[in-house]
């Protein structure tokens, strides 16, 4: 006897094997909207994004090396003496421009520069992989539904034969 308690040489009919509830015939979307859907929710191109981000802004911040920066200080002294009109207030602002620096500037805003391509080339490749992925399924789902609808076809040749 098989698991269900029916002997295992027992006459099956077509009717008995097939389900119930029928599945659909028609997937839910379109592949441009699988594939625009699995863009913009997959982790893998959503991480890769914000790393292509971060690089934008390190290239940007290693681009302003060369620039001048500036400072302001503002300073008030006053004595504790209680007889004293001791008070000292002051202001300081200082520029300071480089002049040189042997290259180094210059070779972190290239090295910024590699390091934003090979971001860019990263998220291309998890779009790619994404869309590849997300074609792959929806071309699986509908090479079953055709075969879903075969076997329909065949299990109703049967019937009638």
């Amino acid at each position: 006897a098989g698991r269900e308690g029916r002997p295992l040489d027992s006459p099956l009919s077509v009717a008995d094997a097939t389900a119930t509830a029928a599945p659909p015939s028609a997937l839910p979307l379109t592949l441009e909207a699988a594939r625009t859907q699995a863009l913009q929710n997959s982790p893998d191109v959503r991480a890769a994004l914000a790393s292509e981000r971060a690089q934008t802004l390190g290239r940007q911040i290693a681009g302003t090396a060369q620039e001048p920066t500036y400072a302001l200080e503002a300073s008030d002294t006053r004595s504790s003496d209680q007889t004293s009109f001791s008070r000292l207030d002051s202001v300081q602002a200082s520029i300071s421009i480089p002049l040189s620096d042997g290259g180094l500037a210059r070779a972190q805003a290239r090295e910024a520069d590699a390091a934003l391509l090979q971001s860019k080339a990263q998220t291309e490749a998890a779009r790619q992989a994404a869309l590849v992925a997300v074609s792959a399924a929806y071309l699986n789902a509908q090479s079953s539904l055709r075969q879903i609808a075969a076997a329909r076809t065949a299990r109703d040749i049967a019937q009638t034969t």
